[in-house]
């Protein structure tokens, strides 16, 4: 049983004002300063959901992206969409840990700011090795933000509160692909032919489209250098006093300047340690990893690892195939409108057109230019409306249901929609299933940090989101990877073999405690 200790000595008189941190978080209440919180935080998310996805929108010739960088038709476009999940595996479990030494702020602030800078030079590069490479940090970068924002969304909650404040943070990664998809729709048809670089040539629209994408970087970045440390993450580390400061500036941004926050000294764990600084950074990385695989963690740890590589593999894997599975069937509906087909018959169906028509051979050489057919962009805004539809309900459900009893439901619900996919025989019921697959996993992404949060000391709360999300961003790219081998031949086994994995997790949910272990 943890032992606590007073932090700072206080007159008889005012030892009724001395409350433990989480008590003294309860006394914030809700108002303007959470809200700010969770903008904030939820852009952190928002940012990787736009720098991961913005590349996907220059495979069309019609961007004249892959001319100006003279890219290989198969080769460089299939690095490219892979590149920004390696720079994720790289950075994840790095920046985790330096979340839980340096601090949630300091790293928040670095990371968005020097993905800002990368997202400029992306847009200025002159040839494809430099894109690549400058998509390669991009994804390193963005790897510290996401995890380490849920954790400090998190640390600024009561236990009442944190569930909800975070499903809200979850609505930004459907709603930054809506954005996306409209900037995409509205700057890359532009003509900027007449701008022109020495060094570039002709400035098109596709990097101002990749510019845009990293202003959202660079606008958080300044949001966070104004927003405080997390108490939790202070008083963790033996800074009781900045702690308290901490929690008199969110109080006065909730309650007015005026307004005096009731709590005067806070309750410290004795155990609490200066991570910050101490040791070798590679010491301190392995001795974070280590402790999360301990007796006292492995199961939560290993349940967590599995959970998020299922359902990212799905929420962002997935995702990446879902314009080509609309568009095929699309195309099947023109081939034969009258026989009703499942997703996976009409990619068959179109699949087997394609090999015997000696059409399939006009184009082997392609050419920059055209129109961008609307159908890309449509399938992207449906599925982002989809997440944040169901992020909304989640809101409203996870009060009564509980965290844990939602996340199994998400998962069964998930796994029944991907496996419907494969047998219904019907285009707008397939869409239906798609976007309430991606959906549900979506939120399960949101809702199994939460659980991560409550279930580790605070000092292990960012590695262990990290490590979480590592799991995930290996899903994400081992994801895209499979359905692409199997979507032209074995797409059912693609989609049995998700459905399965989820009814796993699903299982596998349920034995994490009811309650968390760190919830107070």
């Amino acid at each position: 049983m943890t032992k606590f200790s007073v932090s700072v000595a206080e007159p008889d008189d005012q030892k009724s004002k001395t409350a433990t941190v989480e008590d003294a978080i309860e006394q914030l209440g809700t108002g303007f300063f959470h809200w700010v919180l969770v903008v904030a935080t939820g852009m952190c998310s928002a940012c990787a959901v736009a720098e991961a996805m913005c590349p996907s929108y220059l495979f069309s010739p019609a961007a004249w992206a892959t001319c100006d960088l003279d890219m290989d038709a198969n080769l460089d476009k299939s690095l490219l969409s892979a590149i920004v999940f390696a720079g994720m595996l790289a950075g994840t479990w790095l920046w985790g840990v330096a979340a839980d030494t340096w601090g949630r702020v300091p790293l928040l602030r670095l990371t968005l700011l020097a993905d800002a800078a990368v997202g400029v030079l992306s847009s200025f590069s002159p040839d494809k090795r430099i894109f690549i490479a400058a998509r390669f940090f991009t994804g390193f970068l963005v790897a510290g933000p996401t995890s380490t924002a849920m954790a400090y969304l998190g640390e600024y909650h009561s236990e009442k509160t944190r569930a909800k404040a975070l499903v809200v943070f979850g609505l930004f990664p459907g709603g930054a692909s809506l954005v996306v998809a409209a900037v995409a729709y509205l700057v890359l048809p532009l003509e900027l032919s007449s701008w022109s670089l020495p060094w570039l040539g002709a400035y098109r629209s596709w990097r101002l489209f990749i510019l845009m994408c990293a202003m959202p970087s660079l606008l958080t970045g300044l949001a966070f250098l104004v927003l405080p440390e997390s108490p939790r993450f202070l008083l963790a580390t033996g800074r009781a006093d900045e702690a308290l400061q901490a929690l008199r500036w969110a109080y006065a941004r909730n309650k007015g300047s005026g307004k005096e926050f009731p709590v005067t000294a806070l309750v410290t764990p004795v155990e609490s340690t200066a991570v910050a600084g101490g040791g070798g950074a590679l010491l301190g990385l392995l001795k974070q990893t280590v402790r999360l695989f301990g007796k006292q963690h492995i199961r939560n740890t290993l349940i967590l690892c599995t959970v998020l590589f299922v359902v990212i593999s799905s929420a962002n894997g997935l995702l990446v195939w879902m314009p080509e599975i609309f568009n095929r069937m699309a195309s099947y509906s023109k081939l034969d409108p009258d026989t009703p087909a499942t997703a996976c018959e009409a990619i068959y169906a179109v699949q087997a057109f394609a090999a015997n028509s000696s059409a399939a051979a006009a184009n082997a050489t392609q050419v920059c230019g055209g129109v961008l057919e609307d159908a890309m962009f449509i399938n992207t805004g449906m599925v982002g409306a989809s997440n944040i539809v169901v992020a909304l309900l989640s809101i409203v459900v996870v009060g009564f249901m509980g965290k844990k009893l939602l996340l199994i439901v998400c998962l069964v619900l998930a796994a029944i929609f991907c496996l419907l996919t494969t047998v219904v025989p019907s285009e707008v019921t397939t869409i239906v299933f798609a976007c309430g697959l991606i959906s549900l996993t979506s939120i399960c992404i949101s809702i199994a940090i939460s659980v991560a949060v409550e279930n580790y000391p605070t000092t292990l709360r960012a590695t262990a989101c990290s490590m979480g999300m590592l799991a995930g961003r290996g899903g994400s790219f081992t994801g895209s990877l499979v359905f692409g081998m199997l979507l032209d031949t074995q797409c059912s086994a693609g989609f049995w073999g998700l459905g399965i994995a989820l009814l796993v997790s699903g299982a596998l949910s349920l034995l994490l405690p009811r309650r968390g272990l760190y919830a107070t």
